[in-house]
């Protein structure tokens, strides 16, 4: 557990210090153009490449073990409905894109895929397959049960949405509160949903699908998407009103 902890600390350290430190707009504006203007998105890409580069050395041999391969069976689709649920009780992060004056598919784009694909390559792939070296995981024809690197990795995985929420609110004590302590379990909750989905399928890829589906319903639902205004420019919308409840920055 305390290798798995530094190692995701050593790929979301740099990532966050890009996110936060990062101003492509003032110094490479004539060059990166799209999404690679906002530090959010970079950020994302930093942690896919070092996650992957990861993976890379630690799967040699044993892919297996950090599900990539092809998904098996059928039976995880019983967790769809029970992830996407976590979802909307805050269980993943959906930082705030209304003000990016970029198309809606390159929202789609951040908000639906780049952001899912980090976070499951991250988490269920990378942590769950450091945890699963020693302990006794679920596959697609065992019984069902909870394995020690799905509670693992969603524990580290509600610690992360614990940091998002407290650098949304700035407070520590604002954390705590009834809400975005539900915030923490559905995060927590999620992350068994999508570990039990990658164990099932021996695959990262129903996962990375549930978190995409999820975070797609979410978007929608909650506002985070803009909607196209009559006579606007082609392809650029303004942004919707909407609403926090399934909001964390």
């Amino acid at each position: 557990m305390l290798k798995a902890a530094l190692l995701l600390m050593a790929i979301l350290a740099p990532a966050e210090v890009l996110r936060l430190f990062w101003h492509p707009d003032a110094w490479f504006a004539k060059i990166l153009f799209g999404l690679t203007l906002f530090p959010a998105f970079d950020a994302a890409l930093l942690v896919i490449v070092l996650t992957a580069v990861f993976l890379a050395i630690l799967s040699y041999r044993k892919s297996w073990q950090y599900g990539l391969s092809l998904p098996l069976g059928s039976s995880w689709w019983l967790i769809l409905p029970a992830a996407v649920l976590c979802g909307f009780l805050g269980g993943i992060w959906q930082p705030d894109i209304s003000a990016w004056n970029v198309p809606l598919f390159k929202k789609i784009l951040f908000l639906v895929i780049t952001l899912p694909l980090a976070l499951e390559l991250l988490f269920r792939s990378l942590v769950h397959g450091m945890l699963a070296r020693s302990a006794r995981i679920q596959n697609c024809s065992s019984h069902w049960f909870l394995s020690w690197p799905t509670v693992g990795s969603a524990f580290l995985y509600a610690v992360f949405i614990g940091y998002r929420l407290l650098l949304s609110s700035g407070s520590m004590a604002d954390v705590f509160t009834a809400w975005t302590t539900a915030n923490i379990f559905s995060a927590f909750a999620f992350g068994i949903a999508a570990g039990v989905v990658r164990e099932r399928s021996q695959s990262i890829l129903p996962a990375f699908l549930f978190h995409l589906i999820t975070a797609a319903a979410v978007a929608a639902a909650s506002g985070v998407l803009p909607y196209c205004k009559t006579g606007a420019p082609a392809g650029v919308c303004s942004a919707k009103p909407r609403s926090t409840l399934f909001y964390i920055s």
